[in-house]
């Protein structure tokens, strides 16, 4: 049983962390250290956290690297780039070779193997071409943005047939953009067929605010609607005491065990021993 307990809290902790990684990188802009459009563009791309890494890198290959040498072979260009490292004054050098034609980078370090990520040695050269954008096959769609699709759930009634039609969909869609990524005339006649579908599809199902769908089905579900004239209000008169310190109300029951527990005294004029001494007797009193 606690083994199950700690492994529903783990994925509790697990989706809401996954949750909020999605949130900020959806919602928010990350801060740029450069102005190349190489690093705008993987802001746009990969994923928030990836994307620190990835700016890591392409700071690292302004700030610390350098072309030693440069030869061509054809299409072929092979680079000698020398990084300087912060905690030792011998520079490190890495062989790097382009391919303009297949528009593919090879380098020495193997990070792209290790992390799935260009290293700063790639980026320096694609720095030094000018190139705008990451090649689309260093781009693995493991790190990109909107890796998780949205909710397939709608509010309403449940519809084995229609989750199934919306999964198959998304599915049909992604392997398309995956095999036709490098063609860009297919995908711009992609395009323009889905914008044109899309006008039909608003000429036919009129949009509905998801805010109010949501609405509607709490309302079905309830079987109650909202009134017009609200005329339930809050209670007046609350007693707030103990609110915010901690402390509860204590009861009329409670007060009278707590004043019966108190140890008693002995009253001089009485003689025997009571709630009270003889210095505030009744008898006296009276």
């Amino acid at each position: 049983f606690l083994l199950l307990v700690c492994d529903v809290f783990v994925s509790l902790s697990t989706g809401t962390a996954t949750a909020v990684h999605e949130t900020i990188t959806r919602t928010t802009y990350p801060k740029l250290f450069t102005p190349l459009r190489l690093e705008s563009q993987a802001s746009r791309v990969y994923s928030r956290n990836v994307f620190f890494d990835i700016q890591k890198e392409i700071k690292k290959a302004v700030c610390s690297c350098s072309i030693e040498t440069g030869e061509c072979r054809g299409d072929l260009k092979m680079f000698i780039i020398s990084h300087k490292k912060k905690k030792s004054s011998v520079n490190t050098t890495y062989l790097v070779s382009r391919n303009y034609t297949a528009n593919t980078v090879e380098f020495e370090c193997n990070l792209f193997t290790r992390n799935g990520y260009l290293c700063r040695h790639a980026f320096k050269v694609l720095i030094n071409d000018e190139v705008e954008s990451i090649p689309n096959q260093y781009v693995l769609r493991r790190w990109k943005q909107n890796l998780i699709q949205s909710a397939k759930i709608r509010y309403g009634e449940v519809d084995a047939e229609k989750d199934k039609s919306i999964i198959d969909v998304y599915s049909k869609v992604d392997n398309i953009i995956s095999i036709v990524r490098n063609d860009k005339s297919i995908l711009t006649r992609l395009e323009q067929h889905l914008d044109n579908f899309m006008v039909d599809i608003e000429k036919e199902v009129p949009y509905e605010d998801p805010s109010q769908q949501k609405l509607d089905a709490i309302r079905d579900h309830l079987g109650v609607s909202i009134p017009d004239d609200v005329d339930i209000l809050p209670p007046s008169g609350i007693r707030n005491k103990g609110c915010g310190t901690g402390k509860r109300l204590v009861s009329v029951s409670e007060k009278i065990q707590s004043v019966s527990k108190k140890a008693r005294r002995k009253c001089a004029t009485y003689g025997q021993r009571t709630s009270h001494d003889s210095r505030n007797c009744p008898e006296l009193i009276e």
